[in-house]
């Protein structure tokens, strides 16, 4: 430990000359214990008793750790080498950091401070010293994909790029743009009768296909047939936190799953995102289906909006495709008969297995650092 301070200090001497008007900011040291579980205890002994010791100045990090017979053992961490600070929400003096260990494989470690105020100075210094040394530049907009499809009990064909590449009806992008790869895929399907890890792996292989990318998935959630899976471009993994799962069902007496929603939320850098997939029952039995003409303007979803009884405050796309439910399975020409459409932005022509059209949206959302810009 004593090698590693003399090591921050010759490197602030032997640090380019200051100007008259410049500080230096000495190295600040923060007593903390590692947070840990019981299955962690053994392996790593009793003692969590650590140090962390902040060089603005040199762009490094001390994690020591206190043995005993007062023996020390530490790790310095460069900058570049800190990929994510993770402020718990329940407990307000515990941080999770993200290193970088060999090989791009990273490492989390969540740690105790004395107090709230210790973390939030601690987390300050970091992000001083981010701004001080780091040449990469974090993301301030990012782009979304999210699509929906009623499978209709049938797996999906293995065809599907004309889904991820918003190919269809409606609102379709320019050619030149559709090849670009989103940050973030957002899926939300129902009666999709297919197990989780079989479905997200299908979404993997047709989205490396298409983007020759790796996608890491964030999380899925489940609610009998009801998905909702989230996958992140390889290079956001460690920009990914505070991931929750919800589901709420609204079948039967508000207890069978086949109607309900599904919902995952997480922060992305400093800001927050929420998903939800719906599949509600359709009618209303206090409006007769009389009233239901022209399809687009009585709604029922819209309607349901109107009277503030669902998603409040939500915006919705102008619909410029046409109903993409009920048709007979196999074509998209025929109506089994006429109902109101499914929300979205466009829709594909050409994905014929289920009795629904996917639906598609493409969204840039601006987003904050977690450290400083130097924009």
């Amino acid at each position: 430990a004593l090698k590693a301070v003399q090591d921050m200090s010759w490197s602030t001497l032997s640090s380019p000359p200051l100007t008259r008007h410049s500080k230096t900011i000495p190295v600040q040291a923060f007593e903390v214990k590692l947070d840990v579980n019981l299955a962690d205890l053994t392996k790593i002994g009793k003692s969590q008793k650590h140090s962390l010791s902040v060089d603005v100045e040199g762009g490094r990090l001390v994690v020591m750790k206190r043995l005993k017979d007062n023996q020390e053992d530490w790790n310095t961490f460069t900058h570049h080498r800190i990929r994510q600070l993770i402020k718990s929400q329940r407990v307000q003096n515990k941080l999770g950091i993200v290193f970088e260990k060999e090989k791009e494989k990273s490492q989390r470690k969540d740690f105790i401070f004395t107090s709230a105020k210790k973390r939030e100075a601690f987390c300050q210094l970091l992000q001083l010293m981010k701004n001080k040394h780091s040449n990469q530049d974090e993301p301030d907009m990012i782009s979304i994909f999210i699509g929906t499809w009623n499978m209709g009990s049938v797996p999906s064909p293995k065809a599907v790029g004309s889904w991820l590449l918003c190919r269809g009806l409606g609102k379709t992008l320019d050619e030149m743009t559709v090849t670009i790869p989103h940050d973030l895929y957002v899926f939300g399907t129902q009666e999709n009768s297919v197990c989780d890890r079989e479905w997200v792996d299908s979404l993997r292989t047709a989205l490396k296909e298409h983007t020759e990318l790796d996608y890491k998935p964030i999380a899925v959630q489940t609610l009998w047939n009801i998905k909702i899976a989230v996958l992140v471009k390889p290079e956001h993994e460690n920009r990914i936190s505070h991931v929750g799962v919800s589901s709420v069902k609204t079948g039967i007496a508000n207890t069978l799953g086949n109607k309900g929603a599904v919902g995952v939320s997480f922060m992305f850098n400093g800001t927050s995102f929420g998903f939800v997939n719906c599949h509600l029952t359709s009618g209303n039995e206090k409006i007769g289906r009389k009233e239901f003409d022209p399809l687009l303007k009585v709604d029922q979803l819209n309607l349901e909006r109107e009277k503030n009884k669902v998603f409040l405050r939500f915006a919705e796309e102008e619909i410029s495709y046409p109903p993409t439910y009920r048709y007979e399975r196999g074509s998209r020409d025929t109506y089994v008969w006429q109902k109101q459409k499914a929300t979205g932005v466009r829709c594909t022509d050409d994905m014929v297995t289920s009795d629904h059209s996917p639906v598609f949206g493409t969204f840039e959302v601006g987003v904050t650092s977690q450290f400083v810009s130097k924009k």
